[in-house]
């Protein structure tokens, strides 16, 4: 047989070298793998150690302990650094809250003197002013709360009468029916409206003597009006009396 070509005996010699740096490069993986799972198996122990001390209530109590040490020291020194009076300032301080002291003493009593005999001070006359004024301003709330809960007359419905018809015909003006029909609104207006005409209705008897009285000038019967004055007045009428 002829031997085979040099091209194909250099390309099986290529081949095993790649095959060798293969198994050589998986044999290293292999044992880098190894390494990397034994550090991190490592790490983990660590770390659960360190929880483990964390989490222990007498070690956090020795950390607290310690920063607390650390503060009051820190404090020691500031207030050392801080200027600290003398013997003879803190006397002349004693002295005079002594004396402040005995002022003010002295003040409150010729204030009492002075009240007694009514003497007005000005801080008094702020307090009560600023009394009535939150008096004031309490009433006009109380007010606004009346008016939310009762409503004023203007904000009532007016009362029409039934037998007033002409106010269909366009004619009708708010403000003069209401002056003219108070009497039909509500009681209170009724009763003022009886008593200011009371003053004119006059009977027989004298009140000279003093023996007439409100009841005696009111009619003990209707009194009907007067016919109308001309014939144009008296088509204006739309009801008349039999």
């Amino acid at each position: 047989m002829d031997a085979p070509p040099i091209r194909i005996i250099e390309l099986r010699r290529q081949l095993a070298n790649a095959i060798d740096s293969i198994e050589s490069l998986a044999n290293s993986s292999n044992d880098q793998l190894l390494a990397q799972h034994q550090n991190t198996e490592s790490t983990l122990t660590e770390l659960e150690s360190t929880l483990q001390t964390v989490q222990n209530p007498k070690y956090l109590k020795r950390i607290i302990s310690k920063q607390h040490k650390l503060e009051r020291k820190k404090q020691q020194k500031e207030q050392q650094k801080s200027p600290q009076p003398s013997s003879s300032q803190k006397l002349r301080i004693r002295e005079l809250s002594r004396l402040v002291e005995k002022l003010t003493q002295l003040r409150n009593i010729r204030r009492k003197r002075l009240e007694a005999k009514g003497h007005f001070f000005s801080e008094d006359g702020n307090e009560f002013f600023e009394k009535v004024k939150s008096w004031n301003a309490e009433q006009e709330n109380q007010k606004l709360v009346e008016e939310k809960e009762f409503p004023t007359n203007e904000e009532k419905t007016l009362y029409i009468h039934p037998e007033d018809k002409w106010n269909n015909k366009g004619l009708f003006d708010k403000k003069a029916y209401e002056y003219w029909s108070q009497g039909y609104q509500n009681t209170d207006n009724l009763r003022r409206i009886r008593t200011h005409w009371d003053y004119y209705i006059y009977d027989n008897v004298d009140e000279s003597n003093g023996n007439s009285s409100r009841q005696d000038k009111i009619p003990p019967t209707w009194v009907p009006p007067a016919p109308p004055s001309s014939w144009i007045w008296a088509t204006h009428l739309v009801n008349q009396s039999p």
